[in-house]
């Protein structure tokens, strides 16, 4: 894993320490319809007893699966027993915490402004906290576009 780096805007750390996620594509998406309407599509993962995701899908115009956003409005415990702390993330207690979210893009399709819709159209659904994210290079230079770009984004920390 690459060293820390973090990324300034405004009074906003980014920290990349997350290694390239193209190889997570195939993973990530088996559990979402590969085919849908263009656009955006919404809907809610249960994932534990009052423990769920926000997802949003992004469909090119052929209608196949682009990108995906998951927003994580609850802090989800980790299962008993389970240590989960390391440098970058010492807390322990959680898979993911409230305000967290992740963007995958097809690699095949990257850089051709997917993620920035997704982003943009999540900052208008939910209280995104891009201050406690870890990201990849990628990510962090996405956010950086955004936030510079960026008004009316309904922020944690912002």
């Amino acid at each position: 894993m690459r060293m820390l780096q973090k990324y300034r805007n405004k009074n906003l750390t980014l920290k990349v320490n997350v290694p390239n996620m193209d190889d997570q594509w195939e993973l990530q998406t088996e559990q979402y319809p590969t085919t849908g309407k263009p656009g955006f599509k919404y809907f809610r993962t249960q994932l534990k007893q009052n423990a769920f995701a926000e997802n949003l899908l992004f469909y090119d115009k052929s209608g196949e699966l682009a990108g995906v956003f998951n927003f994580y409005p609850v802090s989800i415990p980790a299962p008993d027993g389970h240590w989960l702390a390391t440098v970058e993330n010492p807390d322990s207690r959680f898979l993911e915490r409230a305000g967290n979210f992740y963007i995958i893009v097809d690699p095949t399709r990257q850089r051709k402004g997917i993620g920035k819709k997704l982003l943009t159209e999540a900052a208008k659904r939910w209280p995104l906290n891009f201050g406690q994210q870890n990201y990849t290079e990628a990510g962090a230079s996405l956010v950086q576009d955004f936030l510079r770009k960026a008004k009316n984004v309904r922020s944690e920390l912002f």
